[in-house]
């Protein structure tokens, strides 16, 4: 078959769309942690459109186990003036494997509590975005609730979801 063939002689794929309800919060978080494999980075984007919204590149740290994922950023991006809103936003990860492409779709994002630090999750690959390490007074841990998943590997695409408590 060509792509000069309609998209149905080339397969039902093209519009495939397969929606995966995980049965818990638990294993929705272990399946995010799956589908994010080696990816480093994640660009936040949030609501206002081309003039009022905003992006930005974050480092990603973990998903814990009540999928919530935790970022490294800069107190002077952007988004950290919004700290606390919730108001629904996306992370578009860069892709770590050809054909690839995940979002993971949050409800607003806060600052790590005093418990867990930044630096705490240091490396040195970090020190490009902040020279004065783990110490840096502009370095920030974000967690951001994840309320689902967009996930495309070729033109399959799915969404993946908790189921939500009976």
């Amino acid at each position: 078959m060509s792509s000069a063939d309609p998209p149905s002689a080339r397969g039902q794929a093209i519009d495939a769309t397969v929606s995966s309800h995980v049965p818990a919060v638990a294993d929705f978080a272990y399946r995010l942690s799956e589908l994010l494999g080696s990816a480093s980075i994640a660009v936040l984007t949030a609501p206002g459109g081309y003039t009022n919204g905003v992006s930005c590149p974050l480092l990603i740290q973990r998903v814990d186990e009540s999928a919530t994922v935790w970022l490294l950023s800069s107190q002077r991006a952007v988004h950290a003036l919004a700290l606390g809103h919730e108001h629904p936003l996306a992370l578009v990860i860069i892709p770590t494997q050809p054909g690839r492409h995940l979002v993971l779709h949050g409800r607003g994002f806060q600052p790590a509590d005093g418990s867990d630090t930044a630096a705490a999750h240091w490396h040195d690959g970090f020190r490009a975005w902040f020279p004065k390490g783990p110490e840096d007074p502009d370095l920030l841990l974000l967690k951001i609730p994840i309320v689902g998943a967009d996930c495309w590997d070729g033109v399959i695409h799915r969404r993946i979801e908790p189921v939500p408590a009976a």
